[in-house]
């Protein structure tokens, strides 16, 4: 397989004088090692009062979208005189340089181009094997005009293939397959999406809690539109299946997603947002025309009908108090008891929530950053009686990944050694329960005696204290280099058990695309 990569690699770089051309409906991949800079990126100009027009809470970006939003800052820029200091401006260098050729092309006819990410990642961790692993994706991207776009991208991971969750098949250590496949096409009011890609909605710096790029990738139909200070997204989805113990022995029941989200812009003061998602499904369950209406509320649906599907509604925000810093949250809702008039009642509300600030250009340092967020997950939220309606994909949560029964705080500052080499020191205090979304709907809190605490049971506690360093040269190589020490208390939710960890990892990212005709 390495001979592969080195055959591969050999063959891009030969035509490397060729101009990189790129599409205006493709999406930047979210949650993707190899694009993450773009969002960082983005979010950096943003936090400092630039490219206020992105919908931070719904990812992923269209690269026309991102484009148009670069031209824009420039038109500010030359005629406002916007007093952009030298950090902003190497951040928008880069980001122009990146879709310099959507930036130049709006409105061509005809594009074609293809081109690969090669990913070396490397973890040395105290008392335990050694890891390095390799990814190689490969895509193909057309474009007819600024209003149809295609893609396909396909990951052929080492890592996914070592991954105790992944149910795929494996080849020769190596896990394959498609992380993105997908037609795009810009309606006269609407965006219509068709196929294979991942989401993110929410505003968390540490993963959403509605909807996570963590997840895996989700093939599905995605309506959207962006119509001046709204932007609005409906999509759904059909699940893997999963299997349970009935009367008939071992049956299947099938799965489905549905989500819709709404948000807006106060000026350049305020995003607010509200997401609403529904998992259900069953033995022979079909897709429910009421879950595909973009236009509805999905609880009150469910309500209507009478059946017991898992809603979850969701709300974000982000608001610009004062220059270079924001505030940001998000809450999500599973259950909530209003009434107590039985046992059932005193089921304990399933909510998740988390508050962030990040301030930027600390004591006229530019470039520095300060990050700090708490964030909070309830027992038994993402988890229902019925096995799937389970808030999982492929045995990985669809929301944040830590799972419930758990809460988070971490804080961590950044700057700038030179304009392309960043540090970092980042500090994490974990705490997890006993709860899980596999656990067993037993209904505690039907006990009279019952105390819902959090978290719950034993506890695991880790402090994990990491200093990393990244480097940039020109958006075609990219390295990440990092230590952390950990040092966990109860681990495993085993009562005594103390471990200390101290781990080293290195990611190396080649990025090479080439226009190969148009």
């Amino acid at each position: 397989m390495r001979k592969a990569f080195i055959f591969l690699s050999f063959i891009l770089l030969t035509i490397h004088h060729l101009p990189i051309l790129a599409g205006q409906m493709e999406t930047v991949p979210v949650g993707d090692k190899s694009y993450s800079w773009i969002y960082e990126y983005i979010d950096k100009l943003y936090l400092r009062g630039y490219l206020k027009e992105f919908h931070l809470g719904t990812k992923p970006y269209y690269r026309g979208e991102v484009a148009s939003a670069l031209l824009n800052l420039n038109t500010k820029i030359g005629k406002d005189g916007l007093p952009l200091n030298s950090f902003e401006k190497y951040l928008l260098s880069e980001l122009e340089r990146e879709f310099e050729p959507e930036m130049k092309s709006l409105g061509d006819k005809k594009r074609l181009k293809f081109g690969a990410d090669f990913l070396e990642n490397s973890h040395i961790v105290s008392n335990r094997k050694s890891i390095f692993d390799e990814s190689f994706l490969p895509y193909i991207q057309a474009d007819i005009g600024d209003k149809f776009s295609l893609i396909c991208r396909y990951s052929i991971d080492e890592g996914l293939a070592k991954d105790s969750l992944y149910t795929g098949k494996i080849w020769r250590g190596f896990a394959g397959d498609a992380v993105q496949a997908y037609l795009s096409f810009r309606l006269p009011y609407f965006n219509l999406f068709l196929g294979r890609d991942n989401l993110s909605w929410g505003q968390s710096r540490l993963s959403s809690l509605i909807l996570s790029p963590d997840s895996p990738p989700m093939d599905m139909l995605k309506l959207e539109g962006k119509w001046g200070f709204f932007k609005a997204t409906s999509f759904f989805t059909k699940l893997d299946p999963v299997e349970y113990a009935d009367s008939t022995g071992i049956s299947k029941a099938r799965r489905y997603l549905s989500a819709h989200r709404l948000s807006f812009r106060i000026k350049e003061f305020a995003q607010i947002g509200f997401s609403e998602t529904v998992v259900y499904g069953g033995k022979n369950r079909q897709f429910e025309l009421y879950y595909l209406n973009p236009l509805l509320w999905f609880h009150g649906a469910q309500l209507n009908e009478g059946e017991d599907d898992n809603t979850f509604l969701g709300l974000d925000f982000n608001l610009t108090l004062f220059r270079k810093v924001l505030f940001y949250g998000e809450f999500l809702m599973d259950d909530f008891q209003i009434e107590k008039k039985s046992s059932s009642d005193r089921e304990p509300n399933e909510i998740a929530y988390s508050l962030g600030t990040k301030a930027a250009d600390l004591f006229g340092l530019t470039g520095t950053e300060l990050n700090l967020e708490y964030l909070r997950i309830n027992n038994w939220i993402y988890n229902q009686k019925y096995p799937w309606n389970r808030y999982l994909y492929k045995n990985k949560i669809i929301g944040n990944p830590l799972g419930p029964d758990t809460d988070e705080l971490h804080f961590s500052l950044s700057g700038y050694l030179r304009k392309n080499l960043e540090a970092k020191i980042s500090l994490d205090h974990l705490r997890k329960g006993e709860g899980k979304i596999s656990s067993s709907w037993n209904q505690p809190w039907l006990n009279p005696d019952y105390q819902d605490k959090f978290p719950s049971g034993t506890v695991e506690n880790s402090n994990t204290y990491q200093l990393s360093l990244n480097y940039n040269y020109r958006n075609l190589f990219r390295a990440n280099l990092s230590g952390d020490l950990t040092k966990v208390s109860n681990a495993g939710n085993i009562p005594g058990r103390d471990e200390k960890l101290t781990r080293f990892s290195l990611l190396i990212h080649y990025h090479l695309a080439k226009k190969i005709g148009g």
